[in-house]
């Protein structure tokens, strides 16, 4: 939990300076690291979950049906 909310303050502080400094956004550099703070953000809000889920679980929670659907149409994608 402790590093989960280094991670969102500092990613959030890295994106905060740059939008709130003009000087800042000027530099390729600088929007190039606030870019990957917000991948890092969207990583942790949506990545991180669907991964904890999967480890508490042994698996992903998904229908069976559509598993097979999916299967049938991987297979005959590969004799075409």
């Amino acid at each position: 939990m402790g590093r989960g909310l280094a991670w969102l303050i500092g990613n959030v502080l890295v994106v905060l300076v740059i939008v709130v400094n003009k000087k800042m956004r000027h530099s390729t550099t600088n929007l190039f690291i606030a870019n990957l703070a917000v991948a890092d953000l969207i990583i942790m809000l949506f990545g991180v979950p669907e991964i904890t889920q999967f480890i508490i679980n042994r698996g992903f929670l998904a229908n069976l049906q559509l598993i097979s659907t999916l299967g049938r149409f991987s297979s005959h994608s590969r004799t075409l």
